[in-house]
């Protein structure tokens, strides 16, 4: 019996900041500030209070509140939450009533922001000349979610293209579904069953893996058309040996170079060209695959990639 689990490699979603344009807050994907040089930036960080509250989502605990001014990138505040005192009545999971304490949100004072950013400071303002980054404003509904970084996407977008602070372009994307098909982050049982059940009579061809528990497949640079159709992939191989590998390289404390040159060295052992040849094909073959209009492209999940996971042993 072969069983299967698909993953997408992720971390945790980031909250990113907020950015007014035109008079309407819109969501940054991303935090500009961040990208001051380490001193300036140590400087910044060292001026925020000790007791504020993070979460994985906010590692520095704070949000900045920008805004387009004269098609210049303006920091107007910088926002931080600290636990109240107070304590308010909440619920827990079966709804019984219990005080929790509220969580407050405060401002960082201006001349703590104009002395620590005071080389960017123009006519009382702080104009972001130090960033230099193509990032994505974002409202309405939500049509894609990973949990990594700010790898999600809204129905509304405007890509900013900013050059020292200055937005040099912003294009507005409405984005959607273009094709409902087949991809790893559906629900969709039946075609799971399908796509086990088909590969598995392609693997049942390869006598050398009788003896095998498991193999991986890692999937990258997947590429779509408006049609659904999966126009290339990457497709890797890996084994068990390797995931053991790389806990070993980390509890002996290496390089991260060397943890790589080594992971890399087991991949060429363990790769299986005509393996990975079967399983791109059979990809390739599946017919639609989901596809999103994205900031005007064709999007799938796959462009980032994914491990796919076959357990060929119960």
């Amino acid at each position: 019996m072969l069983s299967l689990a698909p993953a997408v490699a992720s971390a945790t979603g980031q909250s990113g900041d907020v950015i007014y344009i035109d008079g309407k807050a819109w969501g940054l994907m991303g935090r500009p500030l961040d990208r001051l040089d380490s001193v300036r930036f140590a400087d910044f960080y060292s001026r925020l209070p000790e007791d504020r509250t993070r979460s994985t989502a906010n590692w520095g605990g704070y949000t900045c509140y920008w805004s387009l001014q004269g098609e210049w990138l303006v920091l107007d505040s910088v926002m931080y939450e600290v636990w109240d005192s107070v304590y308010v009545k909440a619920y827990n999971s079966d709804r019984d009533s219990v005080w929790a304490p509220e969580e407050r949100s405060l401002t960082l004072p201006r001349a703590i922001i104009l002395e620590t950013l005071k080389d960017y400071c123009r006519d009382g303002k702080i104009v972001a000349t130090w960033y230099t980054d193509t990032v994505r404003a974002v409202q309405g509904e939500l049509i894609f979610y990973e949990h990594s970084g700010y790898n999600r996407f809204f129905d509304t977008e405007i890509v900013l293209e900013l050059k020292n602070g200055h937005a040099d372009k912003r294009t507005l994307h409405h984005n959607r579904v273009l094709v409902d098909g087949f991809d790893f982050e559906g629900d969709h049982p039946e075609q799971w069953r399908d796509f086990r059940d088909g590969f598995l009579q392609i693997l049942r061809k390869y006598p050398e893996l009788d003896t095998v528990e498991r193999i991986v497949f890692t999937l990258r640079y997947g590429v779509v058309d408006s049609l659904g159709n999966l126009l290339d992939i990457q497709v890797k191989t890996e084994s068990k040996r390797e995931h053991d590998l790389f806990s070993e390289l980390i509890e002996q404390e290496l390089e991260w170079e060397e943890i790589q040159a080594r992971l890399e060295q087991e991949r060429e052992k363990s790769s299986s060209p005509e393996l990975e040849r079967a399983f791109k094909e059979y990809l390739v073959n599946i017919r639609p695959w989901k596809v999103w209009l994205v900031n005007g492209e064709y999007f799938t999940p796959l462009k980032w990639g994914a491990l796919v996971p076959f357990y060929l042993k119960e």
